[in-house]
């Protein structure tokens, strides 16, 4: 392949060539897929893991080789060779292929050298979808990347590829926070116990979970505004939201065991919890520290820029509204060469610079420090669901005639009632935020007292 590339670069008479050659290496390729495929039809074939790994390993390969004949087609090659795209088809074959090999020799001869079985069954399928999640997760964007024509080769890619670049860095984490707890607890046993029973939530226990479970529902709606713009969206986005709270579910379970097998849950805290998973994964010397530090500072980098995309549309939604009247003229303010709201910056960075000084004078320890700072946020935040449900009741009744693509079945009746009960679990998660105890007395005043002053 890269004998063609070069070929169609400093001697573009030979490309006529080299392509059917290229294109004639899918040939022993298919040829070694059928026979691996022909050795397993009818066998008394047992599905251990590196049989597993070797299989997720020949589908990578056709995914793989598949990308490769778009590479070893001049005229898109061309177009893609100095992109993205090589990047991403070249660690779809170093990760998904040859790595899956490499652990699947790993799984197949260890025990034999040893002498004992010393991985988990269970543990060995969450390696396998770990790293396939993980891997595609990080794979596709770079693919996706090179076809909207990001140059490889870039320290720093310009700024309209930078949404997915950021969102590959999230499933490089999940990927070391998998695997990595996996490995860690093969060699030195799991740090917590980790069963069904105890991982099926209790209903006595709602007041500790409920709040933050909803607060990561909220949003989810955002994308029903493209109604307009998508065909048939009272079916495609339901689905959507669907899908994508089952991805994000899992993956957000998977990063958990991935922890909760690393480390033990009394050594877990808010703050550190994520980088103190890191060390006990990476260790703190040499190329584990190293490690430790570089995945740090890329959650860190997610948790920024998250931050930032949100505070970017509170931001310009202010400044419009400062615009039309409806809030104080100083968020209005534009920037007169890039017509960023920098007025609404100002104020918003400040009012949150005074909260969080404000909340650091209180608050005994960086824990609840990082809490109350989450909790006064979040409760902000469902100030306008406590309203949003009851609006949708006002509308209906003196709107009714206005055509909408999602509407509650059942008539008015089933409609007021859904929405009394969605109100009634915002309210309580807006409570719950603030006042975990109730209806006790609250443990500590000098967290739950500032917190009430912040949102008051």
């Amino acid at each position: 392949m890269t004998g063609r590339v070069e070929a169609i670069f400093i001697c573009p008479e030979a490309s006529a060539s080299m392509q059917p050659l290229t294109f004639a290496i899918t040939l022993p390729s298919a040829i070694s897929l059928y026979s691996l495929s022909a050795t397993i039809w009818r066998s008394d074939f047992q599905w251990t893991p590196a049989a597993k790994f070797l299989a997720a390993a020949m589908v990578s390969w056709i995914v793989a080789g598949l990308q490769g004949l778009v590479n070893a087609t001049i005229v898109l090659d061309v177009a893609i060779h100095n992109t993205m795209w090589i990047v991403g088809h070249f660690h779809n074959m170093a990760l998904l292929n040859i790595g899956m090999v490499i652990f699947a020799a790993v799984y197949a001869m260890l025990p034999k050298i040893t002498g004992k079985e010393w991985y988990s069954e269970s543990l060995s399928n969450s390696h396998l979808w770990l790293t396939i999640i993980g891997g595609y997760g990080m794979v596709i964007p770079l693919l996706i990347q090179g076809l909207e024509g990001a140059p490889r080769r870039y320290a720093v890619l310009p700024e309209r590829f930078d949404t997915l670049t950021q969102l590959t860095i999230p499933f490089v984490i999940i990927l070391a926070l998998g695997v990595g707890g996996i490995v860690l607890a093969i060699d030195d046993g799991t740090a917590n116990t980790i069963t069904v029973s105890e991982a099926v939530p209790s209903l006595g226990d709602a007041k500790t979970y409920l709040p933050v479970i909803i607060f990561m529902m909220l949003g989810f709606e955002l994308i029903s505004s493209l109604s307009e713009e998508i065909k048939e969206p009272q079916k495609i986005i339901p689905r959507t939201l669907f899908t994508a709270g089952g991805i994000l579910a899992f993956l957000y379970m998977f990063a958990t065991i991935g922890i909760l097998l690393a480390l033990p849950l009394e050594d877990l805290g808010l703050v550190e919890g994520l980088v103190d998973t890191f060390k006990a994964i990476f260790g703190t010397s040499g190329f584990g520290e190293v490690l430790v530090y570089a995945l740090g500072i890329a959650a860190m980098y997610t948790f920024f820029t998250n931050m930032t995309t949100w505070s970017m549309g509170a931001n310009r939604s202010a400044q419009e509204a400062a615009a039309a009247g409806e809030l104080p003229a100083i968020l209005g303010r534009e920037h007169p060469v890039r017509r960023t709201p920098v007025g609404a910056y100002v104020v918003s960075g400040t009012v949150a610079t005074a909260v969080l000084l404000f909340a650091a004078i209180f608050v005994g320890s960086q824990d609840d420090l990082f809490y109350a700072i989450f909790s006064a946020s979040a409760v902000v935040f469902l100030m306008p669901y406590l309203l949003m449900f009851p609006c949708v009741v006002t509308l209906r009744r003196k709107d009714p005639e206005t055509p909408r693509p999602y509407r509650v079945p059942g008539g008015m009746g089933v409609l007021v009632a859904m929405s009394a009960v969605t109100t009634l679990i915002i309210f309580a998660t807006f409570l719950l935020f603030l006042w975990p105890e109730i209806p006790n007395a609250p443990e500590a005043w000098s967290f739950t007292g500032p917190l009430l002053a912040i949102v008051g």
